[in-house]
């Protein structure tokens, strides 16, 4: 489960009751659990999470502040959609990140962290031969294993700034029409660039996560169009 970063006065049992809600909601928006043209109405969210009201609000206030919930004074609380520009900035923000990492060593010799990358790679050498399902799970181990190369790099503080990113790309992801292609493809590419940074050759962990990452600008905007056209759709909900 998501953990609340934020804090606000009271009772700890009243600040582990906002800590739930906020961990609960965001974790369902995260994942597609509500749809974008429905309303989130504090009292239906309370039963659902066994709680009062407060904590519910005060939880929906603070996933506004992060830009997960949109609020309109007269209509209440709606999950937010994001723009085509938005997704675009994003896309580009994290290949900033993930290219960084690449390019900064770990240790005095330049080496990212082994321990780490062979962890990584013995994951998805076990997925070649079993490849898992193009579903919700997969994104998020997808995620996985970028936040962990570049932990690999020794930057923590990088690694959080992508996985904040990654989350805000997350719910476009999972409307998007992931395929078992892709998903072959996808594992495929994670173990050449675990094996190209393990034996030190950073150019072509670069031209393997350029490969993986990198496609024609047209190419992902009317990849990202389509799904912010299936996420509108009412029709289209994904279960958290």
């Amino acid at each position: 489960m998501l953990q609340s970063s934020w804090y606000s006065p009271g009772t700890d049992t009243e600040r582990l009751r906002r800590d739930r809600a906020y961990a609960e909601l965001k974790e369902r928006l995260l994942l597609g659990g509500f749809p974008p043209g429905v309303r989130l109405v504090e009292k239906n969210l309370a039963t659902a999470l066994r709680v009062s009201r407060t904590p519910v609000r005060e939880a929906l206030l603070q996933l506004t502040a992060e830009g997960l919930v949109q609020c309109h004074p007269r209509d209440g609380f709606w999950p937010h959609v994001p723009n085509l520009d938005r997704i675009r900035d994003l896309h580009e923000t994290r290949l900033a990140l993930e290219f960084r990492a690449l390019e900064r060593p770990a240790t005095p010799d330049g080496q990212h962290d082994r321990a780490r990358l062979e962890g990584l790679r013995t994951e998805w050498r076990a997925l070649e031969d079993r490849l898992p399902p193009p579903d919700t799970d997969f994104v998020i181990r997808d995620e996985a294993f970028h936040v962990g190369l570049a932990e690999s790099a020794g930057n923590r503080v990088l690694a959080a700034f992508l996985r904040m990113v990654q989350e805000r790309m997350r719910l476009v992801r999972l409307y998007d029409n992931l395929t078992p292609e892709r998903v072959e493809a996808t594992v495929r590419q994670h173990v050449r660039i675990a094996d190209a940074l393990l034996d030190g050759d950073v150019a072509v962990a670069r031209e393997e996560l350029t490969d993986h990452l990198v496609e024609p600008a047209d190419l992902f905007v009317e990849r990202a169009a389509r799904a912010l056209a299936r996420m509108a759709s009412p029709s289209l909900v994904l279960q958290a």
